[in-house]
C-alpha cells in the first residue's frame, strides 16, 4: 500500500520515470538505514553564551550553556556535565572547567588569570556523548584578550606571516564535460579569514572563459561550460602579484545539480549526460531528520526539476544517490528561519545618566502559542562599533554547528537589514560541506561504536586497571571528605572502568586501593575529560587598529580600578551560600556519636570505653580490632574509616587524635561493597573533612580528579539601598549585567533591573535563548550612558 501511494504522489509531481518494483525496495532499504543510523542516533549541540567577546587580564569570563538535541534543537537532559576549555593560538589547553547542566542549561565563569598573554583565544565546550562523533561538532568560539603587562619594550613573538589560498567549489561535487554548471569561490588566508580579490578563468588555450571577484568575506560564483579534452585554471590578483590556481579536472560522465529559489521554496535541477548512473535516489534531510526521499530514472530524458517545499529552517543537505548508495553529488541549501520574535525587550529609554536605575522589560509577542516558556542568557556590556559582533545562539546552532571550517562574519549574514545576506549564505552553502555521518557506514550498515558514556547523573570517572593478571578481583574507589564516597570499581575484561561520580564531591582527589594487594601509581589510569584529539580553528595574533586604542585603553583603566575595590564590587562574583551536604555513602548509619555533644578525651580507647555502646575494641587472636555489637552474641569485626578512607592497622586508629574527630558514624549489620561484604563499619568524620592532617595509607593510591565548578554570581551594586556606603567606591565595570539564568514563562512579563557605572558611552545588551520547543532567540539593542540624562 505504501508503495503504490508512493507511486501516486510521485506521478502527480511528474518525477516518476519507468520505475520498477526494485527501485522502491531500495528506497525502503535506504530510508531504514538512514534513519536507523543516523536521524534515531542521538545526537547534541552546544551553543556557549558569554558576557562579552573582548576581556582584560583580571576579568572574569561569565558562561552560560546550552545543550540541545542536534536535530531539533529542543534542551536536552541527557547530559549533566558540560567541559569548557580555553585554547591557545597554537591550540593549547590553558583553563578548563566542568560545568554542571540541568534540564539542558548551565552556568559558570572562568577567570582570566594574568599570566595569559595578549592574543586571540578560542572557548570550547563538549560534552562526553560527543566524544563518541565527530568532533569537529564540537563548539568552538573566539574570543580576545588583552594583558596591558606586557609593554612595548617586552620581546614580542614575530608576527606571523599571512598566506592566500583561492578555493573552487563545483556546485553538486563535480564539474562535468558538456553540462554548464556553477562553480563558487572562496578566498581565504591562512586564519581563515576571507580576502577581497579578483580573477580571470582561463582554459588550457589561454582563452578567457569567465570572470569573478569575491566578496570582503571572500565570496564569489561564475558559471562555466567545461569541454572534453580541456582543462582550466584562474589567475588571480594578489596585491601587485598574480597567482595561477588550476580548477578540479572536469569529468566525461556524472550528474549535475542546481538549486535556484530562496526563503522555503527551493527548485532542484539534476543534468546528466550519456553513460550516468541510473537509478538514482534523491534524499533530502535537515539534520538528519528526512524531508524528502525519492527514487528517480533518468532513461527518458537528460535534465529534471524536484520541487524542494516546506524545508525545516537551517542547513538541508540535498544528496543524489546510485543504485548501491554512492553519493553523486550533493549540495547545501538554508533556510533562514521566520522573522518572528518571540520575546520582545524594552530598555525603558534610550539613554541613562550615570549610577541610573535601568529596567529592561522582556515580554511575549507571541501570546497565543503554546509555549510556555524561554530560557535566556542576558548581558550589557560596555562597547563600541569597531569591536566584531559577539556570536549569537541562532546563527551558531543553524548554521556554523553544522558545516565545516570557520565562516568569516557570520553573524552579519543573520543581520535582518544586510541586503545581501541570501546571495552571500547560498555561496556560503556552496563552499562548506559538512555532515554527521559517512554515507559509506550508511551503505554498509555500520553501527556508530559507543566508547564514551554520556553523563547522564554526574560526572564519569573513566580509566584502566592496568594489571589485570595481578589485581583480577575487585579494585576499590575512594572520594574522601564530610562527603565521602567508597565503593568497589566494576572493571571490564579489558581493563576499562567508568565511575559515576555523585555531583555533592567537591574534592579534587580520588583514592584507588586494593584489599589484598598493594597498588602502584602506574597500575591505574584516569582519563582526561578533555582528551578530545582535534585541532581547533586557529586565529592571527592580535592587532587591533589604531583607532580602537583609545576604548581599549578605557577598558584596561576601567578593570584596574575595580581591582583595586574588588573588596567592595567583587568584580570576580560571589559564591553564592549552598546548604553544606554530609551524606556518607552508606547513607544514614545505625548509631552517630557527635562527639561535641560529649566530654571530650584525649585518647581513642577511653573514647570507645567511655561513650561508644554499639562498638568496641578487643584484642583476638592476639590482634587489637575493633567489633560492632548487635543481636549476634559474639562481636564482629569492622571496616576502619577516616573521613570515607579504609584504616587497616588498628593502632592508626588508637593514636589518632580525637580532637580532630566531629562525629563517628557505626554500621552495626553487614554491610556490601560491590563484590565484599563486612560484618560493620565505624567512620570517623573529621572537622575538615581531610583525614586529620594526616598522610594517608601507603596502600592508598592518589589521582587528581577534576570535578564540578562552583558556579559563582555575577555582581551588581544597589545604589538605591546602599547609596551611602558605596558613595566613595568609582564604578567602573565593562560588563554592567549579567544573568544566565532569565525565565519567561507564559504570559508573564519579566522585568530586570540594574545600575549603570561611572563610564560614559555606548552599551550593548545581548540576549540569547531557546524555548522548550527549540525556537532560537537572539535580540540585540544599545543604550547610552552619559553625564546627563538625555
Amino acid at each position: 500500500m505504501r508503495t503504490i501511494v508512493l507511486i501516486l504522489t510521485l506521478l502527480a509531481s511528474g518525477n516518476l520515470y519507468l520505475l520498477a518494483q526494485s527501485d522502491f525496495d531500495n528506497l525502503d532499504t535506504l530510508k531504514n538505514r538512514f534513519e536507523d543510523q543516523v536521524t534515531f542516533t542521538h545526537q547534541e549541540k552546544v551553543f556557549l553564551d558569554t558576557d562579552r567577546s573582548l576581556y582584560i587580564t583580571g576579568e572574569t569570563i561569565w558562561i552560560s550553556g546550552y545543550c540541545t538535541d542536534a536535530s531539533v534543537h529542543i534542551p536536552t537532559d541527557l547530559s549533566k556535565v558540560l567541559n569548557v576549555e580555553l585554547l591557545d593560538a597554537e591550540g593549547q589547553s590553558i583553563k578548563q572547567e566542568r560545568i554542571q547542566l540541568a534540564h539542558g542549561f548551565g552556568k559558570g565563569q572562568m577567570f582570566v588569570s594574568p599570566d595569559i598573554k595578549s592574543g586571540h583565544y578560542v572557548l570550547r565546550a563538549f560534552t562526553n556523548w560527543m566524544k563518541n562523533f565527530d568532533p569537529g561538532f564540537v563548539f568552538q568560539k573566539k574570543l580576545s584578550i588583552i594583558n596591558p603587562s606586557v609593554t612595548n619594550n617586552q620581546e614580542v613573538t614575530e608576527k606571523p606571516r599571512i598566506t592566500t589560498r583561492v578555493d573552487f567549489f563545483p556546485e553538486g561535487g563535480d564539474m562535468i564535460n558538456g553540462l554548464t554548471g556553477k562553480v563558487a569561490v572562496r578566498a581565504t588566508d591562512n586564519f581563515g579569514r576571507g580576502v577581497k580579490l579578483t580573477g580571470v578563468v582561463y582554459d588550457n588555450d589561454d582563452l578567457e572563459v569567465a570572470k569573478f571577484s569575491t566578496s570582503p568575506q571572500g565570496y564569489a560564483s561564475f558559471w562555466l561550460l567545461p569541454e572534453q579534452g580541456k582543462t582550466y585554471f584562474a589567475r588571480v590578483a594578489e596585491g601587485l602579484e598574480i597567482k595561477k590556481y588550476n580548477l578540479p579536472a572536469a569529468k566525461n560522465t556524472g550528474v549535475g545539480m542546481s538549486v535556484t529559489g530562496a526563503g522555503g521554496d527551493f527548485k532542484l535541477t539534476i543534468n546528466t549526460v550519456e553513460n550516468s548512473p541510473k537509478p538514482l535516489y534523491l534524499i533530502v534531510h535537515t539534520r538528519g531528520v528526512i524531508q524528502q526521499i525519492l527514487p528517480l530514472s533518468m532513461d527518458s530524458r537528460k535534465n529534471l526539476t524536484v520541487p524542494l517545499k516546506n524545508l525545516s529552517s537551517g542547513i538541508t543537505h540535498i544528496t543524489l544517490l546510485d543504485a548501491s548508495f554512492n553519493p553523486q553529488c550533493e549540495r547545501l541549501v538554508f533556510k533562514y528561519p521566520e522573522n518572528r520574535e518571540f520575546i520582545k525587550l524594552d530598555p525603558g529609554k534610550p539613554g541613562y545618566a550615570k549610577r541610573e536605575k535601568v529596567r529592561l522589560n522582556l515580554s511575549r509577542t507571541d501570546t497565543g502559542t503554546e509555549e510556555t516558556m524561554a530560557r535566556l542568557s542576558v548581558s550589557v556590556y560596555r562597547s563600541d562599533e569597531l569591536i566584531p559582533q559577539k556570536d549569537n545562539i541562532i546563527a551558531d546552532l543553524l548554521c556554523a554547528s553544522d558545516i565545516r571550517g570557520m565562516v568569516s562574519g557570520l553573524p552579519a549574514l543573520f543581520d535582518h537589514e544586510n541586503s545581501s545576506r541570501t546571495q552571500e549564505m547560498d555561496l556560503v552553502m556552496l563552499t562548506h560541506g559538512w555532515r554527521r555521518f559517512r554515507w559509506a557506514d550508511i551503505k554498509d550498515g555500520h553501527k556508530i561504536k559507543i566508547k564514551y558514556p554520556a553523563e547522564i547523573n554526574g560526572p564519569i570517572l573513566s580509566g584502566a586497571l592496568q594489571d589485570m593478571e595481578r589485581f583480577p578481583v575487585a579494585i576499590q574507589i575512594s572520594f574522601h571528605g564530610k562527603t565521602s564516597i567508597l565503593n568497589s570499581l566494576d572493571i571490564d575484561p579489558n581493563g576499562i572502568f567508568h565511575f559515576e561520580v555523585p555531583t555533592r564531591v567537591a574534592n579534587d582527589k580520588v583514592h584507588f586501593f586494593d584489599m589484598r594487594e598493594s597498588l602502584e601509581p602506574q597500575h591505574i589510569r584516569i582519563d582526561k575529560p578533555f582528551n578530545l584529539g582535534f585541532e581547533t580553528n586557529l586565529y592571527p595574533q592580535l592587532n587591533f587598529e589604531e583607532e580602537m586604542k583609545p576604548f581599549l585603553e578605557s577598558l584596561n583603566t576601567n578593570i584596574q580600578l575595580s581591582q583595586v575595590y574588588r573588596d567592595h564590587n567583587y568584580i570576580n562574583g560571589v559564591l553564592p551560600k549552598t546548604e553544606v551536604i554530609n551524606t556518607q555513602f552508606y547513607g544514614e548509619p545505625d548509631f552517630l556519636y557527635p562527639l561535641d555533644d560529649y566530654t571530650r578525651f584525649e585518647t581513642v580507647r577511653d573514647l570507645f570505653i567511655e561513650y561508644i555502646r554499639s562498638a568496641v575494641i578487643r584484642r583476638k587472636n592476639k590482634k587489637l580490632g575493633f567489633y560492632v555489637i548487635n543481636e549476634d552474641p559474639l562481636p564482629r569485626s569492622a571496616l576502619m574509616l577516616i573521613d570515607g578512607i579504609p584504616v587497616l592497622d588498628p593502632q592508626f586508629i588508637l593514636d589518632f587524635d580525637p580532637l580532630k574527630v566531629e562525629k563517628i558514624g557505626i554500621i552495626n549489620d553487614r554491610y556490601y561493597m560491590g563484590g565484599a561484604a563486612f560484618y560493620g563499619l565505624i567512620n570517623f568524620t573529621t572537622y575538615n573533612g581531610d583525614f586529620g592532617g594526616q598522610e594517608f595509607p601507603s596502600y592508598m593510591i592518589e589521582k587528581a580528579y577534576q570535578g564540578l565548578q562552583k558556579s559563582r554570581t555575577f555582581y551588581a551594586p544597589n545604589y538605591s539601598s546602599h547609596q551611602k556606603l558605596l558613595k566613595r567606591i568609582p564604578d567602573y565595570r565593562n560588563t554592567l549585567y549579567w544573568n544566565p539564568d532569565v525565565r519567561v514563562e507564559g504570559d508573564k512579563a519579566v522585568t530586570l533591573e540594574f545600575y549603570t557605572a561611572d563610564d560614559n558611552g555606548t552599551y550593548q545588551i545581548e540576549i540569547n535563548g531557546i524555548t522548550q520547543s527549540g525556537q532560537l532567540i537572539h535580540i540585540s539593542k544599545e543604550i547610552k550612558v552619559s553625564e546627563e540624562l538625555p
